[in-house]
């Protein structure tokens, strides 16, 4: 057995926002594959950790850490007793945050009036993201707003940096069950100014 030709990098599956899947086809007499990924094709500015990582005698690795929207660069060299091979073609990724936020909002909210107008009702949401660790966040009506009786649904959208949106809503129902307070005058005698 000689030196190891250079394996053939195949494609890339399972892309996500920060990592992709390699595949190859093997090299006849290879026990062993060295990884490169970099940001420029030339390979001079490599992925930390990426430089002629050694991934062990199988046919695909996974590549992890990366930024949403840059374009990486693979390459493959294969190794054995004898020495290590030449690159393989190289293959170009990029990689994308195409996930939209995940907003977590309360349970349906029940509130008692305090005037003729509704209530003022305060809640919290909260939004989070793979990519964006500060995604925007809105809502429609505001926490604190003055709700009027009945039911109100309240919206809240969130956008994170790329432009991924996502929605979620809860209501929000004021009721008055309070029963009206009467006031009346204490006891009342009267003195009597006539035999009738």
């Amino acid at each position: 057995i000689g030196m190891p030709v250079a394996p053939s990098a195949w494609n890339v599956a399972d892309t996500t926002a920060t990592s992709f899947c390699l595949n190859w086809w093997g090299s006849p007499g290879a026990t062993n594959f060295l990884l490169d990924v970099a940001t420029n094709s030339g390979f001079t500015d490599y992925v930390s950790g990426y430089q002629d990582l050694s991934v062990g005698n199988i046919r695909m690795a996974y590549v992890t850490g990366l930024t949403p929207g840059i374009r990486y660069y693979c390459r493959l060299r294969a190794q054995n007793y004898k020495g290590t091979g030449g690159n393989s073609r190289t293959i170009a990724v990029t990689v994308a945050d195409t996930a939209a936020p995940v907003i977590t909002v309360p349970a349906d909210i029940a509130a008692e009036a305090t005037g003729p107008t509704g209530a003022a009702v305060e809640f919290q949401v909260s939004a989070a993201d793979a990519c964006d660790p500060h995604p925007a966040l809105s809502m429609n009506p505001t926490s604190g707003s003055v709700f009027p009786l009945g039911v109100t649904t309240v919206t809240a959208t969130a956008t994170d940096a790329s432009g991924n949106s996502s929605t979620a809503s809860f209501t929000v129902t004021v009721a008055d069950t309070t029963a009206p307070e009467i006031a009346v005058p204490a006891d009342i005698v009267v003195e009597t100014t006539g035999p009738d």
